[in-house]
């Protein structure tokens, strides 16, 4: 990624980089063919408001030695909806116009990573809560442009939601089967199953977003334990 530097837009950087790489190209043109890299599958999950300490809470993603961590990782603006358009754009949300959780009708979906990897011959997949205020007048069926599979979340969170699934409106209940983030567990497992590869998945659920409903069969499992705050929470002198 470019230098923090807002006037020189990432798509510059990629314009410069991809003629960096012709002329080098240009320079070995002698030199034996590269052989093309794979095309991976991509999966990314998306939680909701989780503050980054209760990743020690999560053994199967705080223990694995073989996932790459970002240590040194920023943020623009470190709100909900902003930080979505940022992370399906790569751009700032002073860019994307979407500056605040009011501004989700202000995002244009035409190019995200959805239609790039969309029209490199990706199979799309997206599950869960997209940006605020979704559907955002256009009809409860409505779908963004570059996701060939959609299940994004219209009102509600944990129980009694409605979704749009590939245009058609369901609604889901309060039993323990419609605990949505099963619901899109389900859907997610379904979509890399089932289809041609490569893939690119975005799995956004609600949780652990206020009001933090675990799923029935979870509740209460962390009673007694106790939370572990840094010095500065609550702090008496803010001065």
């Amino acid at each position: 990624t470019p230098p923090q530097c807002s006037t020189f837009g990432s798509r510059r950087w990629m314009a410069l980089a991809a003629a960096f790489v012709a002329l080098v190209g240009g320079a070995t043109a002698t030199s034996a063919p590269a052989k093309p890299p794979a095309r991976p599958n991509i999966v990314v999950v998306l939680t909701d408001d989780q503050p980054y300490e209760s990743l020690a809470r999560m053994p199967y993603t705080n223990g694995r030695r073989d996932w790459i961590r970002f240590d040194n990782a920023f943020i623009n603006n470190p709100i909900c909806c902003p930080s979505r358009a940022t992370l399906l754009t790569g751009l700032y949300s002073h860019h994307t116009g979407v500056e605040s959780n009011f501004d989700g009708r202000r995002f244009d979906p035409s190019s995200t990573i959805a239609t790039w990897l969309s029209s490199a011959g990706y199979r799309t997949g997206f599950a869960g809560k997209y940006l605020h205020g979704y559907p955002w007048g256009r009809g409860d069926g409505y779908r963004p442009p570059g996701w060939s599979r959609w299940l994004g979340f219209l009102r509600g969170g944990y129980f009694s939601y409605a979704a749009n699934l590939n245009g058609r409106v369901r609604r889901f209940g309060a039993r323990p089967k419609a605990y949505s983030t099963d619901v899109l567990a389900r859907a997610a497992r379904a979509f890399i199953l089932r289809g041609r590869r490569p893939f690119f998945l975005m799995l956004a659920p609600t949780g652990p977003h206020p009001p933090e409903t675990p799923a029935p069969r979870h509740a209460g499992r962390f009673n007694g334990t106790p939370v572990v705050q840094p010095p500065s929470f609550n702090e008496a002198d803010v001065s």
